[in-house]
């Protein structure tokens, strides 16, 4: 059984970024599910990993699905999915342009402008989708997104580089010769 996963997962995932919007939804919801702290989610380090290592487009793309699964994961879809999902697309294309060979700190610090564009943007969808103008919205933002900023990036600074080196020998297929996909016995 075990080889016909590594048969599959070689022919038709290697260059794919569908592990990470499947392992991105799932961990940010089981986070949420955990502990429920308004604007606290582990969504980001995935997004980012997906936007470095498959480029713009696709980088939208998961961007755009891991906060789709991720709403109906938590049975919490709703008209903010639109705007949330479109941010979170922004951002993975955004992140394209983040080299790999990035340090931690400054992909903390990348975390943190990729946060602030999410915010902004979800705030402006649901201020276009409620009625309510942009300077009465911001007020009552700020402490959600300084949450979401520490959360982001502590997450990206303790996840993202694991997340970029295993993402990327995944896709080069080096992931599979790992011994636990392997059947080696260490």
């Amino acid at each position: 059984m075990q080889f016909i996963f590594v048969v599959y997962m070689q022919n038709r995932l290697r260059d794919s970024y569908i592990p990470l919007v499947l392992a991105g939804s799932l961990a940010g919801a089981c986070l949420k599910l955990i502990a429920p702290i308004p604007n606290v989610e582990l969504l980001l380090p995935f997004v980012m990993a997906a936007g470095m290592l498959a480029g713009p487009s696709r980088g939208f793309m998961a961007g755009f699905s891991i906060r789709l699964i991720y709403d109906f994961y938590l049975g919490m879809p709703g008209p903010w999915t639109i705007y949330t999902t479109i941010a979170y697309g922004l951002v993975g294309l955004l992140a394209s342009f983040i080299p790999i060979n990035t340090s931690r700190a400054r992909l903390a610090l990348w975390a943190a402008v990729l946060t602030i564009i999410y915010d902004l943007v979800s705030m402006a969808g649901f201020g276009f989708s409620s009625g309510l103008p942009i300077p009465l919205l911001l007020g009552p933002q700020i402490p959600f997104t300084l949450i979401h900023l520490a959360g982001n990036c502590a997450f990206v600074f303790a996840i993202l580089p694991m997340t970029l080196k295993y993402a990327n020998k995944f896709s080069t297929g080096e992931f599979l010769k790992l011994p636990f996909l392997s059947g080696a016995r260490e």
